[in-house]
């Protein structure tokens, strides 16, 4: 672990990976929602029929694009069980730029006319939603002077949605230490500090990170691949 903030604000990830991720490729055998490429076993025969040199569309978020082209061209996917682990970025700045580039990475796969709509149209729904991050201030403003609407269902669902967020990051937390990952050798109650650590001060910072890299994705160059230094 080289930085607190970031690896915390990482645990959403790991309940992504085995909730959406691992859940679409057990149930259904497809990248429904595409899929995040940092540890992809892929046939060669497969490999060379979809192929990797797909223009610029291609080349910011690849992994997005060569699972959805293999999708639309019919191939079969499954997850493998197992253990692999990763760095979170080191430096904030890394997280944020990562983040960009993976949201405008995206952006140009759902732009690019290149799939079906039949294999994208719930990408391109997972994918507007990060679009909500930008009206993040707004709907808190809202929030604040208690103008957003009041009826029973709009609150049931949000709070269900605020309810799975928190979850994600204890899940995250808790399974880095069962899969002896970044949280192994920790006691139950250093967990449970973490947990409330990540949920009173690392939430709120990782949605300004959240925020900023959707706002310069929106607005930045398209095209730039920014590495993230992962090396100790």
């Amino acid at each position: 672990m080289e930085n607190w903030i970031t690896t915390l604000a990482d645990a959403t990830r790991v309940a992504d990976d085995f909730g959406k991720i691992r859940s679409q490729f057990k149930l259904f055998h497809y990248p429904i929602f595409s899929m995040k490429g940092a540890y992809t076993v892929s046939s060669l025969g497969a490999e060379r029929k979809v192929g990797y040199d797909n223009g610029p569309a291609g080349s910011i978020a690849e992994d997005c694009y060569f699972v959805m082209k293999a999708y639309d061209m019919g191939f079969t996917f499954d997850f493998i069980e197992g253990e692999m682990w990763e760095f979170s970025p080191f430096t904030i700045t890394d997280f944020v730029l990562q983040r960009k580039r993976w949201f405008q990475g995206i952006l140009l796969v759902v732009y690019s006319g290149a799939m079906s709509l039949r294999s994208m149209v719930w990408l391109i729904i997972d994918f507007h939603n990060h679009f909500l991050q930008i009206l993040l201030p707004i709907f808190m403003m809202l929030d604040l002077y208690n103008l957003l609407p009041m009826h029973i269902l709009y609150q049931t669902l949000a709070l269900l949605g605020y309810g799975v967020r928190l979850y994600m990051y204890v899940f995250g937390i808790f399974k880095s230490a069962d899969c002896g990952g970044t949280m192994k050798g920790k006691s139950f109650l250093e967990l449970t500090a973490l947990c409330l650590l990540t949920l009173l001060l690392v939430r709120p910072i990782h949605n300004v990170m959240n925020f900023l890299a959707s706002l310069f994705g929106m607005w930045d160059s398209k095209y730039g691949f920014y590495l993230v230094k992962k090396e100790v």
